[in-house]
């Protein structure tokens, strides 16, 4: 079985993250892929030879600033391309003091959720609660977010900023390049799930067969 060429999915993987960020809230953001070792390729914006560290950029309204990543790898068959890691931060300026929530997903971690959320902040009510005085700060808490399979993607930050008036569209059009990414990413992630549980997918296609 052939290995597949990860520099080069991970590059196609880059050039759609671009595309969703520039045909929404963006404009001229340019997204990297960078070989960090044979088996793994950062994609970012601010990614270099001088830096393996992504930068923040602004949105259209200039009203907040975003900082995503991603941390590449092949599957154990070596033939689809797997996200090993991915961080989507919010902030208010280009200032890490200034962050409002984080969206991080981290295969494989057993500690707390793979897909969480983190929001920066402060809560009464988690402050009158007894224990020490570190899990009493709200950003280290993990919310869990849908899990490995239905966790929260680059469209869903773009669509939280737009709605909640932190980021001004391109144009009219940017529901319709949501909503076609999102079928897309989802497309993928169910033929990850068949890939896996082929059994429940044979057992769904009969159901659909007979009904």
């Amino acid at each position: 079985m052939a290995v597949a060429d990860l520099p080069k999915l991970a590059r196609q993987f880059g050039e759609t993250v671009q595309r969703i960020l520039n045909t929404t809230i963006c404009r001229d953001i340019r997204i990297s892929a960078v070989v960090c070792d044979p088996d793994v390729v950062l994609v970012g914006y601010g990614l270099g030879k001088a830096s393996l560290r992504t930068a923040r950029f602004p949105v259209l309204s200039r009203r907040c600033w975003l900082d995503i990543g991603y941390r590449l790898c092949l599957d154990d068959s070596g033939e689809y391309l797997a996200v090993n890691a991915s961080a989507f931060s919010i902030h208010a300026a280009d200032d890490d003091k200034m962050c409002l929530c984080r969206f991080d997903y981290e295969r494989g971690k057993r500690d707390y959720p793979e897909a969480h959320l983190q929001v920066y902040g402060t809560s009464d009510s988690l402050a009158s609660w007894p224990g020490e005085p570190r899990t009493r700060q709200l950003e280290r808490l993990n919310f869990p977010v849908g899990g490995r399979r239905y966790r929260p993607t680059l469209e869903d930050v773009v669509e939280f900023l737009i709605t909640e008036g932190l980021a001004v569209p391109r144009d009219k059009g940017w529901e319709d390049v949501l909503r076609a990414e999102r079928e897309a990413f989802q497309r993928i992630q169910l033929s990850a799930a068949i890939r896996r549980d082929p059994q429940t997918a044979r057992e769904v296609l009969k159901g659909l067969e007979t009904s």
